[in-house]
């Protein structure tokens, strides 16, 4: 079985374990491309099935925010917001699995292995931070392909910087005033619309000079007191659900449809059916 390419593996963490943490990334790549394969030979020529890798290859000396714009430029996205990132991941042929790890030691990675992207998430994070992350980690996939980044912290803020571009794109924030005083309460609205917390979204709006200092700052301070009204120290968008996999939901149906148990499928890919288990996002499994 094909490997992950080691040299494309970026995780958010800082170096001081990166070893430990990507021997874990590995060991839980290594199962989930065994359930791919075995997926993608099962149900080849089915129409649910991705059948191209829609991705460009950007690289690391592209800034984010002029990643962030040729990326939705190529998938033709608009400035709208994006209403579901992994629909929207899988349609272009990315594969996101879940984590589910106890000891939290890994939060998420991703990489690249035969052409193809892959993504790993946590499914403990909360619906919009998870939705946050997968922009991150495209961020990742498209600006390391070749190379493992080495500058923790650069990295961070450049991937940081393309996920709130991608997902908040300049072009649809231009109808926003130039800087003035922002309520919480309109805040609020737009975390409703862009889909993101209020601390991404009025850093979103600092960098792109729609506020001034002063306002981000207090905004900042009032999110940060916010009753539980708002989520409790943070501006979140209301009854927003974990966005999960249609690809596996589609699959799994189709097996249930066919009368195959899943521990059917665990024995065909020789993995414990909780393994299994805990990588799909998919509303039908208990995790």
């Amino acid at each position: 079985m094909d490997e992950l390419n080691i040299n494309s593996v970026s995780l958010n963490r800082s170096s001081d374990l990166s070893i430990l943490y990507l021997n874990v990334a590995l060991a839980t790549a290594s199962i989930a491309f065994l359930l791919d394969d075995w997926a993608h030979r099962r149900f080849v020529y089915s129409r649910f099935m991705p059948s191209d890798v829609d991705f460009i290859d950007i690289g690391p000396d592209v800034e984010p925010e002029v990643a962030a714009r040729k990326l939705r430029q190529h998938w033709k996205l608009g400035v709208e917001p994006i209403s579901d990132m992994v629909e929207l991941l899988e349609a272009k042929g990315a594969r996101v699995f879940s984590i589910t790890n106890e000891s939290l030691c890994l939060h998420t990675f991703s990489g690249w292995r035969n052409e193809v992207p892959y993504i790993f998430c946590s499914n403990l994070d909360s619906a919009v931070n998870f939705r946050f992350t997968l922009a991150e980690q495209l961020g990742h996939l498209v600006l390391h392909r070749h190379t493992r980044p080495k500058h923790y912290k650069n990295v961070l803020h450049a991937v940081r910087a393309f996920a709130s571009a991608f997902l908040m794109p300049e072009s649809g924030m231009k109808s926003y005033e130039k800087p003035r005083y922002l309520y919480l309460d309109e805040t609020y609205e737009f975390v409703q619309h862009w889909r993101v917390t209020g601390t991404v979204l009025i850093a979103r709006l600092l960098k792109l000079r729609k506020i001034t200092r002063s306002t981000y700052s207090l905004l900042l301070n009032q999110i940060k007191n916010t009753d539980q009204q708002y989520g409790c120290g943070e501006l979140v968008p209301v009854r927003m659900q974990t966005e999960t996999s249609l690809l596996w939901d589609e699959i799994l149906q189709r097996l249930k449809k066919n009368g195959t148990p899943l521990w059917q499928v665990s024995n065909q890919v020789l993995v414990q059916e909780e393994e299994i288990v805990k990588l799909l996002l998919v509303d039908s499994l208990s995790k």
